[in-house]
């Protein structure tokens, strides 16, 4: 039987795990203290799940007490396989020196579209609340045409809001306009967007952009942060967003997960 190891984990894991349980054998791993005292148990594990929220720069999972992904993947055995939201390049180096496969459950087409959905509901909400007002009328930019950007374009449309996506690439904005989106490519902007939307997880924000599209509020939903520069100016507001189908709809995001990973895992390891 496959032993399937959670690596700390919220809501959304705990539905998973309750799933998996009823085929696999499971062991649940939630801080530094049981990392040192159950590393027989991962070393004969074969599928490590860690949160869809992933970890912090230094490699610490986010939904758990000082876990370290880099140092628990230092006990895996060779050809074991990690289910990770996103991998930095730091757990990616990792994995790689000790032969451990990385699957990103975040590049996979499928789960990254469901997951936009309570992504954009979860950006909407936490708007309103912060700005105390309707989003009817209220003038947004979002960078990035990709599927958070455009799941969350269409909803912010049809409240009523004037919205407006930044890009690169031609072939993204023929996209959104074909789905009746503004669309425009970066250097071509230049107008007053209180509101700026990141989802590119590359620095491509600087303070030019910023000041020629009058934004007093930046909010970051991409996995690394858009700015070219970190420090705003004192009248932009930054708000950070990460892991919001975790904190917004953990049922919903729980039973997604549960629609994937099981047949997943199959995949890599088939039962006899």
């Amino acid at each position: 039987m496959v032993k399937v190891v959670f690596l700390g984990g919220g809501k959304r894991e705990e539905i998973l795990k309750e799933q998996l349980s009823k085929t696999y054998e499971i062991v649940t791993i939630n801080n530094a203290d049981d990392l040192i005292r159950k590393k027989g148990e991962i070393r004969l594990g074969q599928v490590f799940i860690a949160p869809v929220s992933g970890t912090d720069q230094e490699g610490l999972i986010r939904e758990s007490i000082s876990l370290s992904l880099i140092e628990a993947i230092g006990y895996m055995s060779q050809g074991s396989t990690v289910l990770i939201g996103a991998a930095n390049q730091k757990i990616k180096d990792q994995a790689n020196r000790f032969g451990v496969r990385l699957v990103e459950l975040g590049q996979l087409n499928e789960l990254a579209w469901l997951n936009a959905i309570p992504t954009a509901e979860g950006t909407i909400s936490t708007l309103m609340q912060k700005l105390e007002t309707t989003i009817y009328g209220a003038r947004v930019l979002i960078t990035g045409a990709g599927r958070v950007a455009l799941t969350l374009a269409i909803r912010l449309k049809m409240l009523g809001a004037n919205v407006l996506l930044v890009t690169k690439n031609k072939e993204e904005v023929a996209r959104a306009k074909a789905l009746l989106i503004p669309a425009t490519r970066f250097g071509c902007t230049f107008g007053e967007y209180p509101i700026l939307i990141n989802t590119i997880p590359v620095a491509i924000i600087d303070h030019e952009f910023l000041t020629n599209n009058k934004v007093s509020l930046y909010v970051e939903l991409a996995s690394t942060s858009g700015l070219v520069d970190d420090d705003l100016d004192n009248d932009i507001e930054y708000l950070v967003l990460p892991g919001i189908p975790g904190k917004y709809a953990p049922k919903e995001a729980g039973i997604y997960l549960t629609q994937i990973v099981p047949e997943l895992i199959e995949n890599i390891f088939p039962r006899d």
